[in-house]
């Protein structure tokens, strides 16, 4: 049987990226033909989009692309939900708004003030995402709350309920949780669609020892990642990434290790066998853009063992 044509045309594009001058002539074409479709197709032989997290090998055969660069380092990518702005998005994932209903009422802290709420993210099987995490929830909705104040470094941070994330098997688009009337202008956002995909994710350059190209080429695979998530695999015409996304179950932006130190003094792990997860990298751009500084991060961490027995009120924010 004759391969499908595009297998024929991967191949060579993957032969013309060996050869210096072939990908010279491709950085022009992305540079400065006229045609927007030619220099979208260009574009995405120079710059690969990073595979779909189905299958190990495609994934190696991308990290060994000349143009990528990244064969031979000990990586271990982890498949993980980006979160995509999308103004035509119909689902459950938003950014800011009103919340699906699900709590008994708006989250506040202990002294009262409201918190505000940063995202909810619509749950199911994720393929790979779901057989790496298999107590990750397969359905309902996970909410992100915060303070906007609580750094995460102190024990009384979270006694005074500085953030919470809640799951809910709520689904009915109709009964939204209302906006209390104390929470100001300055601390609620219209809703903003989003779409959700799963792709593979990289460690922080931080956290590996690193040369300075390696570094990098590892930077320059996060901005693929944006790139490949944001075009949806070229779904949708390919634009300029958003600076970044929410990462949900996967590798974060910064660097894990610092994250570990400040979680020991916070957030004990239950037994030497447990771990800390990763349970959302949410940065403070996009629809969120001035609530956590400049390019600033709230991650929700949680144990092993509190996602096993899905107890999403132990989880833990740190703001980086």
């Amino acid at each position: 049987m004759e391969p499908r044509l595009v297998d024929q045309l991967n191949r060579l594009a993957e032969a013309a990226v060996h050869d210096p001058a072939q990908v010279r002539t491709l950085q022009q074409i992305v540079e400065h033909d006229q045609d927007r479709s030619v220099r979208e197709r260009a574009r995405q032989v120079a710059r690969p989009f990073v595979p779909r997290p189905d299958s190990e090998a495609d994934l190696e055969r991308w990290l060994n692309n000349p143009l990528v660069g990244l064969a031979g380092l000990d990586l271990n990518p982890q498949p993980g939900l980006a979160v995509v702005p999308d103004p035509d998005a119909e689902g459950l994932t938003w950014f800011c708004g009103e919340p699906v209903a699900g709590l008994p009422e708006w989250p506040r802290r202990a002294d009262g003030i409201p918190l505000v709420h940063l995202l909810q993210v619509r749950l199911g099987d994720r393929g790979p995402l779901s057989r790496r995490h298999p107590a990750m929830p397969t359905e309902g909705i996970l909410q992100f709350f915060h303070d906007l104040e609580a750094i995460g470094d102190e024990p009384a941070d979270g006694v005074n309920g500085g953030w919470l994330v809640h799951h809910t098997l709520h689904g009915d688009t109709a009964t939204l949780l209302p906006r209390p009337d104390d929470l100001t202008d300055d601390e609620f956002r219209d809703r903003c669609p989003a779409r959700e995909e799963v792709t593979w994710t990289f460690p922080s350059p931080l956290d590996l020892d690193l040369d300075d190209r390696a570094f990098e080429l590892l930077e320059a695979a996060h901005e693929r990642v944006l790139e490949t998530v944001t075009s949806a695999w070229g779904t949708y015409d390919l634009e300029e990434p958003p600076d970044d996304v929410p990462l949900l179950f996967a590798h974060g932006a910064e660097e894990r290790l610092i994250a570990y130190q400040r979680l020991a003094d916070v957030l004990s792990l239950a037994d030497r066998d447990d771990n800390y997860v990763l349970l959302a990298d949410i940065p403070g751009v996009g629809p969120l853009d001035g609530w956590v500084g400049d390019m600033g991060h709230i991650e929700y961490w949680i144990r092993d063992s509190d996602l096993t027995k899905q107890d999403f009120a132990q989880a833990w924010a740190l703001l980086r």
